[in-house]
């Protein structure tokens, strides 16, 4: 059973990796990667305590275990960091919208001045 969960720690971590190597993660990526980690935690959560088989196994498994959660950690980072630039972004794109409305209504406003007077 620890190899299994060994197993699929270390694809976790594999795909963990593959995330924070990645400028630009595709949404599908986040949440396949949200899925397995939330279910593979809930697993972890359900079979502790365990009985390890050895204490080598034990050793192992919470290696593992540390190494997954501080390159989680890491990830955690990243998506923040991404949440700050969309919102920076949509601030940016909210003043973009209402420079270019300013601009509509004036110019508007201009062109029927001008068919007035002509």
């Amino acid at each position: 059973m620890i190899d299994g969960i060994c197993q699929e720690l270390n694809l976790l971590l594999g795909v963990t990796r593959e995330l924070l190597d990645c400028s630009e993660p595709s949404l599908e990526a986040w949440e396949g990667y949200s899925k397995k980690r939330n279910e593979l935690l809930g697993r972890l959560q359900l079979l502790m305590p365990f009985e390890a088989e050895s204490e080598g196994d034990r050793l192992k498994l919470q290696s593992l275990i540390a190494t997954t959660l501080e390159k989680d950690v890491l990830l955690k980072r990243k998506i923040q960091h991404h949440l700050s630039n969309f919102r920076h972004q949509m601030v940016a794109a909210k003043e973009q919208k209402r420079a270019f409305k300013a601009y509509a209504v004036v110019s508007a406003v201009r062109s029927s001045i001008h068919r007035c007077n002509a």
